[in-house]
């Protein structure tokens, strides 16, 4: 196989440039995407890229850099916005990104930010078809499990993301398209005049999910309580999800994470006994709903039934897929879990009460005491070190 064109500065976008004081930023960020397209062009680089990078990420300041970087974009953000941008694309690159609910959460609020300022953003997911690749002997990705057959929990997974993106973004704001991999760079290569979100990573084929939560809370920490209430998730706009089966009366929701691969992140028999005793002495009252996919469910109510605990009820039983599920998280009175799934974003991005515990991934905290920007009282999150149980 031959070796790639010799990369050059010329392949780069300048468009990041705009915005006077930030062409020392920009001008670093070609700095740093002509090294690396560089060090991919020398024999061995695929191979010693990997290794770069996971040395970069346990160089010291890991927080701050991150911090850095949502700071610069959000600079690059609102210069379109003032520029009158109309159109904002934001790209999920499947092929990187893989099966994710909660950073994919996180994409859903920055896009609501971009309607906030009126104006209109494409959300394409690009190159799904990755995610059926047989690489293991089965579905390459192995950790998501809503069916028996791996192909089917698939297909379930981007039909919800669609499902979920149009009903919580503006219809006349926004649009969301399933793109191929052909498809995939005739958007990046557009001449349109377009904002495409987390440009320099996309155009690299770089996972930059993980940076949308750093991002957004710099954006809304620099937003008037007007936007906020656009931008973060309410229990009004849920109502419409909520199964008219479900009981009515006040409850509160508890997120347990089931998988049979990383078993680890599953709520243990003590955790549950303790979690269950101290949510019915914190909320006598209050009915107690367990929130996990159909399986999980399962799992949970056989460990609730060996505890003698006959007093709870299950999402399975009143919903389908992950917007009913946010449903009844967002019309509860109180959010709680220990090491839960990325349903848990929707109470973060949002004013209800909760009580959280639980390693971070990408994101950071905004200070020492909060981890979002727009953190009241009512809301409490405890980082742990990992997953694992202590």
């Amino acid at each position: 196989m031959s070796q790639p064109d010799r990369p050059g500065l010329k392949q780069t976008s300048l468009r990041e440039t705009r915005g006077g004081s930030d062409n020392r930023r920009a001008l670093l960020r070609i700095i740093r995407r002509y090294l690396r397209k560089l060090l991919i062009w020398l024999p061995g680089g695929t191979v010693i890229l990997p290794r770069v990078r996971w040395v970069y990420r346990r160089l010291p300041f890991l927080d701050w850099r991150r911090k850095r970087y949502a700071a610069s974009e959000a600079r690059r953000i609102r210069s379109a916005v003032k520029a009158k941008c109309n159109r904002f694309v934001i790209i999920i690159d499947y092929e990187v990104f893989g099966i994710n609910y909660g950073e994919m959460i996180n994409v859903l609020a920055l896009a609501r930010y971009i309607n906030a300022q009126n104006c209109h953003v494409d959300l394409y997911l690009a190159k799904t078809e990755f995610l059926f690749e047989d690489k293991t002997g089965d579905c390459h990705y192995k950790v998501f499990y809503r069916f028996e057959n791996p192909i089917d929990s698939v297909e379930f997974y981007i039909n919800d993301i669609v499902h979920m993106a149009e009903a919580l973004l503006s219809p006349e704001l926004s649009s969301v398209q399933i793109i191929s991999a052909n498809e995939f760079e005739e958007v990046v290569n557009s001449s349109d005049d377009q904002y495409l979100l987390f440009e320099d990573f996309v155009r690299d084929c770089r996972f930059m999910i993980g940076d949308c939560f750093n991002l957004l809370n710099k954006l809304l920490a620099e937003s008037t309580e007007t936007v906020k209430d656009y931008v973060l998730f309410s229990s009004d706009e849920f109502k419409p999800d909520i199964s008219k089966s479900f009981p009515n009366g006040p409850y509160v929701s508890w997120n347990c994470r089931y998988s049979a691969h990383d078993t680890y992140r599953q709520t243990t028999p003590g955790e549950f006994r303790k979690g269950y005793e101290y949510l019915r002495t914190r909320f006598p009252s209050r009915r107690i709903l367990i929130v996990s996919d159909p399986i999980g469910c399962q799992h949970y109510s056989a460990l609730a039934q060996e505890l003698e605990i006959d007093d709870l009820l299950f999402s399975r039983e009143y919903s389908t897929d992950l917007l009913g599920d946010a449903a009844l998280i967002m019309n509860s009175e109180f959010f709680f879990f220990i090491r839960g799934g990325g349903i848990g974003i929707f109470p973060i991005l949002s004013r209800m009460p909760y009580e959280m515990s639980g390693p971070l991934g990408h994101e950071t905290m905004w200070d020492r005491r909060r981890l979002t920007s727009w953190q009241e009282e009512s809301q409490r999150f405890v980082v742990e070190s990992s997953h694992r149980p202590i």
